[in-house]
């Protein structure tokens, strides 16, 4: 799907931009538990690592992703 094509795209070029290193991207899959990563699409597993990265980083907060999780959540088209 579009979103899916989205978060393989968003990977790529966070480790492009040396942002994220394929070994932390591994390492984010692995903790994410066990119920999480069987749980979960392909997809939505790289989004969690990504997201986890990213804050474990310092590049976003938790609050600024929940507000603008909020902010697409209210979007009458999710992916424009």
């Amino acid at each position: 799907t579009l979103w899916e094509k989205r978060v393989e795209a968003l990977l790529m070029l966070l480790t492009r931009r040396g942002v994220l290193r394929v070994d932390e991207n591994r390492r984010a899959l692995e903790s994410l538990g066990a119920d999480a990563y069987h749980n979960a699409t392909y997809a939505e597993r790289r989004v969690m690592a990504i997201s986890n990265n990213l804050i474990l980083k310092g590049v976003i907060s938790v609050d600024e992703l929940s507000a603008r999780l909020a902010e697409i959540d209210r979007r009458a088209d999710p992916l424009p």
